[in-house]
C-alpha cells in the first residue's frame, strides 16, 4: 500500500505524519490474525504498555504517582486546573511551604505521558533555588534537565552543534538562570525556539515596571517566553504586592485578555489561572484536622544589663538622635545604623569603622550619584525583600559613605570613641548572650537537634558563629551567605538535611532554596528585617510540606530599644491585617485575640492617644528628661512582650503622637512606610481572602477522584513489574506474565537476576538515558524500579519497545467456558494532537451477544488468575496454536469479529463525543469571555458606538470605525486611520492579533478527525 504525504502512520507505539515520502512505504500488517499464537506473557506485555500509553480526559491523571514523591490531593489540583484550560497557562501562588516545585513537576510529567509537552525550560533565580530545581525533577520526578546558566555553558552547547544553530533548540529540557537568561545575546536565542511548557519560578521578579533596567529585563525575557510558549508556569508565593498594575502584568503574561486597556485585572476572568492557598486553607477532607503543623512562635525580650553595652547604645544614640529629623531621605542611612546596632555590636561596630575611614571625603557630585544608586537599591530591596549577596555589599558601603558624608570633620574624635566603646562592649553582646541561651534551651530538652538561625547582616553572621563555638556547644557551627561559592553553600545545607547536632547560621540571600524541615524544627531570628514577607520566606525554611514536627520559631529583640519599637509597630500592622483576612500566617506570635475585639484592639494600636499624654515607663526607647533633651531610657527589662495586650500595642503609637520628639514621630513614620508594601498586599485585595482560589473542599474531592481513576484506567498495571518483565523480554528471555498489582500470586520476574534483589539489569544501549537519575548504577548497569514513575525514561523506552505494531494473541484454558476477548486502541486527533486515546475491550461468546468491557481489570486481571491456573496444570498450548483456534473458536468467532469491531467503535464514539461536547462547550465558553474582552478594549480604544445618519442624498456610507457595531471590524478600521496616534494603531494591531491567534487556536483544537479504531490483541479462553 502506498501512503501519501500528510498522511498519518502508526509505527512502534508512535503516530507519524508523513510529510514527504521519498521512497514508498509499506505499513506493516495491522490484521487481526487469531492463528498466531503468541505467549501469554506476550500479550500481557503488549497491552501493559497499551494500557500505559492511554490519554485520558482532563479529569484523569498519568502522573498521580509520579516518582519518588508523595503527593497530596491539594498538589493534584494545579494539574486538573491546567488539563483544564485549553493551554497550561497557571499562575502558582500557593503560599510558602506548600510545595509549588513539586505540584510543577506533577503538570510536568504528565504533559509528557500525554505527549503534550516534549520540550520544556525552567527560569529560576541563580543560586540555591536553581540548583534545588534540577536536583527536585531529576530525583523525585526522573526528569534530567540540562542546565545552560552561564556564557561557557551556552558556548559549549553551541560548539557541538551545526555551525549557526540555536543551542536552545537542541536541549528538549532546559534549565537557566532568570538573570543569565534576560541578557541580549541569551534572549535572541531563546526568542528563536518555541517551548511546550515553560516554568519561571519567583515571577514577583518579572512584573511590568519601567522604574529598573533589571525590571525591565526580566520582564521582557518573561514577554518573550510567555509568547514562545505553549504552557506557561509562573511560581511565586507573593503574587501580589499591593499594586493592581503589577498583579495584572502577571496575569498578561498568562493571557493578555484578563486585563483591560490599563493593564489592571478584568473583572474575575483570571481567576480561572490562578491557583492560591495557603496553610490554613488546607485540612483533611473527611476529619478537617489541619494538613500542617501549627507553628509556635516565640518572641524572647534580651535585657541590657551590662554597664559597658548600655554606655555604647548611650552614646550611640547621642550620634544618631539629632539626624533622625532630617527630611529627603537624610535619615535612611541612620535608621540602617540603628539596625545593625540591634542586630549585634559587631555589625554596627564594622560600619562604624568604615564611616571613620571616609569621613570628609567625597563632594556635591559624589553624593548626587550616592543618593540615586541609593534609591535605586532600595526600590529593589521594596519589592524583592532581599537583595543579592553583591548589592547587599554595595547598599551597605553606600549607607557608611551616607552618614560619612553627614558627619563633620569635627566629630571624628567622638566616633573614634564611640567605637572604642562598641568594642570594649562587644565581648558583653546581650544579643549573642540571647543566641547562647536559646540553643542551649533547645539542646537541654533535645540534646541532638538541629538549629536554623537566621541574620540580615554578615558581620553578625560571623559573631555569631564564634559565640557559639566559643561557648562550647555540642555539634557543628556551619555559615552560608551569599558570598559563599555554589560548592560551600551546597555542602552545608546538605549537611543540615542530613546530619543530627548541627547549627546553621545563614544570612538573608540564602531565604529562598534553603529546605531543612525534614532534620530541623527549630529556627531563631537573631533580628528582624524591615519586610514581613522575607520574615515568612525564613519560617518557610523549616515550616513546609513535609515537616513532622511542630517548627518552633524564636524572635530575639532588645527590650526598651529600637528593635521592640520595630517589632511592636509590626504586630500592630499584622493584627490589622489579620482581623481584616483571618488567616494570616502566624509569623510574629502575637497574642490571639477574639476575632470581633481584634480589628478594635488594633484600631487602638494605630490611633494616636490625647495630646500631651505621658510616655509610659519602659515603653519606647526614648524618653523626655526633665530638662526637655531626648535621651534613651533605660528602663528594666520587661519580663514578657505583650504583660497586658490591650495596652502593649497603643502605648508606642500613642507615645509618638503624644512626644514633641520629631526625631521620634520620623523614626516611626520611616518603619511605616518600610510595610507600607505589605499592608497594601495584606488589607486591599479581597481576592486573598475567605478560601483562596482553588480551594474549596470540592477541588479536592475531584482530585481524589482522579487518582482513583487513573488507576482504573490502568487496570493497576504496576510499573515496577512491567519494566522488569520488559528488560527480560528486551534482553532475550522469554518472561513469565507479571502479576497485576491487585491479583496474582507470582513473584516478578527480574531482567538476567542482578547482583541486589529488587534492581533489573538494563541494556548498555538505554544506559544514556539514566544517566543522574536516581537509583541508577552506571558501574554495574542496574536500577531499582520500584520508585520511577510514568514520565521516566526507562517507562517510556520499554512501552516503546512492547507496543507491537501487530495484534497479540494468546490462547488460555479456562473453567468458564469458550470466550474470546478482542482489543482495541481507540483515538482522537484534533489536528496534530492526541487528545483522547483508551483501550477498550469486547467479550464474545458463542451463546451471547458481544458485551464491551470499559473497566480493564475486568479482562486483564482475569487472564492473568486464568494464565497461572493453566500453568500450574501444565497444559499451556498442548495443542498446536492454530488448532486451538480452529477447534474451540473459529466457527463462531470469525463472523463475530465484525460485530465486534461494531459494538465497540459505537461505544468508543459515544466517550469521544463526550470529549468533544466537553472541549467545545470549554471552547464556547472562550470565545464569549474573548468576545467580551474585544467589546471592553474596542470602547477604550475607539469610543462608543456612534448612531449612523442616513443621507437622503448620498450612497452607502463608507465603513467607519465610529458606527461599526463589531469589535473587529472598529479595530480593523480604527488601525488603518492616519488620524489615530501610532501608539493607538499598534495598540489595535496588538489587540487583532491576539484575537486572530485564540481563534485559529480555537480552530485548531476543534479540527476533529475521525475516530481512529485499531485491534490490538485477542485472548482466546479454551475449555480446560
Amino acid at each position: 500500500m502506498q501512503i501519501a504525504a500528510g498522511q498519518r502512520v502508526a509505527a512502534r507505539g508512535l503516530t507519524w505524519t508523513l510529510l514527504t515520502p521519498h521512497e514508498p512505504v509499506t505499513p506493516l500488517a495491522t490484521a487481526l490474525d487469531p492463528a498466531r499464537v503468541q505467549p501469554l506473557a506476550q500479550w500481557r506485555l503488549h497491552h501493559m504498555a497499551c494500557l500505559l500509553d492511554q490519554v485520558p480526559g482532563a479529569g484523569t491523571l498519568l502522573a498521580a504517582a509520579p516518582g519518588r514523591v508523595a503527593l497530596e490531593p491539594y498538589q493534584l489540583v494545579p494539574m486538573l486546573r491546567a488539563l483544564e484550560l485549553p493551554r497550561p497557562r497557571l499562575l502558582l501562588a500557593d503560599g510558602v511551604g506548600l510545595g509549588k516545585t513539586g505540584e510543577a513537576g506533577v503538570i510536568a510529567s504528565d504533559l509528557i505521558a500525554r505527549r503534550r509537552a516534549h520540550r520544556i525550560l525552567v527560569v529560576a533565580p541563580a543560586g540555591a533555588l536553581l540548583r534545588q530545581w534540577e536536583q527536585e525533577l531529576r530525583l523525585r520526578f526522573d526528569l534530567r534537565f540540562q542546565p545552560i546558566t552561564h556564557a561557557a555553558a551556552l558556548e559549549a552547547e553551541r560548539r557541538v552543534r551545526e555551525r549557526g544553530g540555536n543551542p536552545f533548540d537542541a536541549v528538549p529540557l532546559c534549565l537557566t538562570a532568570l538573570d543569565f537568561a534576560k541578557q541580549e545575546h541569551v534572549l535572541q536565542e531563546l526568542e528563536r525556539t518555541a517551548w511546550d511548557l515553560v516554568i519561571i519560578d519567583e515571577a514577583h521578579h518579572c512584573v511590568g515596571a519601567a522604574a529598573s533596567r533589571d525590571v525591565t529585563q526580566r520582564r521582557r525575557l518573561a514577554e518573550v517566553l510567555a509568547r514562545t510558549g505553549d504552557g506557561l508556569l509562573l511560581l511565586t508565593a507573593t503574587p501580589h504586592d499591593g499594586d493592581d498594575a503589577h498583579f495584572g502584568s502577571l496575569l498578561a503574561l498568562l493571557d493578555p485578555s484578563l486585563v483591560d486597556a490599563a493593564g489592571l485585572p478584568d473583572g474575575t476572568a483570571y481567576r480561572r489561572h490562578v491557583v492560591r492557598r495557603l496553610k490554613q486553607h488546607l485540612r483533611d477532607r473527611r476529619t478537617g484536622a489541619p494538613l500542617f503543623r501549627a507553628r509556635q512562635v516565640v518572641p524572647v525580650a534580651i535585657a541590657m544589663p551590662h554597664p559597658a553595652v548600655r554606655r555604647f547604645h548611650a552614646a550611640l544614640s547621642a550620634l544618631v538622635l539629632p539626624r533622625l529629623a532630617a527630611r529627603g531621605g537624610e535619615a535612611l542611612a541612620f535608621v540602617a545604623l540603628l539596625k545593625r546596632s540591634v542586630s549585634t555590636i559587631a555589625a554596627c561596630v564594622a560600619t562604624l569603622r568604615v564611616v571613620a575611614a571616609r569621613l570628609g571625603q567625597g563632594d556635591a557630585a559624589e553624593a548626587r550619584e550616592r543618593a540615586r544608586a541609593l534609591h535605586a537599591y532600595r526600590r529593589k530591596l521594596a519589592r524583592y525583600g532581599v537583595l543579592p549577596a553583591a548589592d547587599e555589599a554595595e547598599l551597605a558601603a553606600l549607607e557608611a559613605e551616607d552618614i560619612a558624608a553627614r558627619l563633620s570633620g569635627g566629630e571624628a574624635t567622638a566616633l573614634q570613641g564611640l567605637i572604642a566603646l562598641g568594642e570594649a562592649a562587644a565581648a558583653q553582646d546581650p544579643k549573642l548572650a540571647g543566641l547562647v541561651a536559646a540553643v542551649r534551651a533547645i539542646r537541654a530538652d533535645r540534646p541532638r537537634a538541629n538549629v536554623l538561625v537566621y541574620t540580615e547582616y554578615a558581620d553578625s553572621q560571623d559573631a555569631a558563629c564564634a559565640a557559639l563555638r566559643a561557648a562550647g556547644i555540642g555539634g557543628e557551627v556551619l555559615a552560608i551567605s551569599g558570598v559563599d561559592d555554589e560548592a560551600a553553600r551546597t555542602a552545608a545545607a546538605e549537611r543540615c538535611a542530613s546530619a543530627d547536632e548541627v547549627i546553621l547560621v545563614s544570612t538573608d540571600s540564602l531565604a529562598e532554596g534553603l529546605n531543612l524541615h525534614r532534620r530541623c524544627r527549630d529556627l531563631i531570628h537573631l533580628d528582624l528585617p524591615y519586610n514581613p514577607n522575607r520574615l515568612e520566606q525564613r519560617n518557610g525554611r523549616i515550616d513546609r510540606y513535609g515537616q513532622v514536627a511542630e517548627p518552633l520559631i524564636r524572635y530575639l529583640y532588645l527590650a526598651d530599644t529600637f528593635e521592640e519599637a520595630l517589632l511592636l509597630r509590626l504586630i500592630g500592622k499584622y493584627e490589622k491585617a489579620r482581623a481584616a483576612l483571618t488567616f494570616m500566617p502566624d509569623t510574629l506570635g502575637q497574642p490571639a485575640a477574639e476575632p470581633d475585639d481584634a480589628f478594635a484592639e488594633a484600631q487602638a494600636a494605630l490611633s494616636p492617644g490625647p495630646e500631651g499624654s505621658p510616655i509610659p515607663p519602659g515603653s519606647g526607647w526614648f524618653a523626655r528628661r526633665p530638662d526637655g533633651r531626648i535621651d534613651q531610657a533605660l528602663a528594666e527589662p520587661q519580663a514578657s512582650l505583650f504583660p497586658d495586650p490591650r495596652a502593649a500595642m497603643p502605648t508606642l503609637d500613642r507615645s509618638a503622637e503624644a512626644s514633641q520628639a520629631a526625631a521620634f514621630r520620623d523614626l516611626l513614620r520611616e518603619i511605616d512606610r518600610a510595610y507600607d508594601g505589605f499592608e497594601r498586599m495584606a488589607l486591599r485585595h479581597g481576592w486573598l481572602a475567605g478560601q483562596g482560589l482553588q480551594a474549596d473542599a470540592a477541588r479536592l474531592e475531584t482530585a481524589e477522584r482522579a487518582v482513583r481513576r487513573s488507576r482504573v484506567v490502568a487496570a493497576g498495571v504496576d510499573l515496577a513489574g512491567f519494566v522488569r518483565a520488559a528488560l527480560a523480554s528486551e534482553q532475550g528471555e522469554v518472561p513469565s506474565a507479571p502479576p497485576p498489582r491487585r491479583g496474582g500470586a507470582e513473584p516478578p520476574v527480574h531482567a538476567r537476576a542482578p547482583e541486589e534483589p529488587g534492581l533489573v539489569r538494563v541494556p548498555a544501549a538505554w544506559a544514556p538515558d539514566l544517566a543522574g537519575l536516581a537509583g541508577w548504577d552506571p558501574a554495574r548497569g542496574t536500577l531499582d524500579p520500584t520508585e520511577i514513575g510514568r514520565a521516566h525514561p526507562l517507562v517510556r523506552r520499554c512501552i516503546d519497545r512492547m507496543r507491537q505494531a501487530e495484534p497479540v494473541v494468546a490462547a488460555i484454558r479456562s473453567d468458564g467456558g469458550v470466550e474470546a476477548v478482542v482489543t482495541y486502541a481507540a483515538s482522537l486527533h484534533a489536528g496534530s494532537i492526541l487528545a483522547w486515546q483508551r483501550v477498550l475491550a469486547v467479550r464474545l461468546r458463542p451463546d451471547a451477544p458481544p458485551a464491551v468491557l470499559h473497566d480493564a481489570a475486568a479482562w486483564f486481571d482475569t487472564a492473568a488468575a486464568d494464565g497461572a491456573a493453566t500453568r500450574r496444570r501444565a497444559v499451556a498450548t498442548a495443542e498446536a496454536p492454530a488448532t486451538v483456534w480452529e477447534r474451540h473458536f473459529a466457527g463462531w468467532a470469525t463472523r463475530r469479529l465484525p460485530e465486534a469491531e461494531h459494538v465497540v467503535r459505537t461505544a468508543a464514539m459515544q466517550l469521544a463525543d463526550r470529549l468533544r461536547a466537553e472541549r467545545e462547550a470549554a471552547a464556547a465558553a472562550e470565545a464569549g469571555t474573548l468576545e467580551t474582552w474585544l467589546r471592553h478594549r474596542a470602547a477604550a480604544l475607539c469610543g462608543p458606538v456612534q448612531p449612523r445618519l442616513a443621507d437622503l442624498f448620498a450612497g452607502p456610507a463608507a465603513p467607519d470605525w465610529r458606527t461599526d457595531p463589531d469589535p473587529l471590524r472598529r479595530l480593523g478600521l480604527f488601525a488603518a486611520d492616519p488620524a489615530a496616534t501610532p501608539a493607538q494603531r499598534q495598540a489595535a494591531n496588538e489587540v487583532l492579533a491576539l484575537a486572530r491567534a485564540r481563534s485559529e487556536g480555537r480552530q485548531r483544537r476543534l479540527a476533529w478527525e475521525t475516530l481512529q479504531l485499531s485491534p490490538i490483541g485477542l485472548l482466546l479462553r479454551g475449555p480446560a
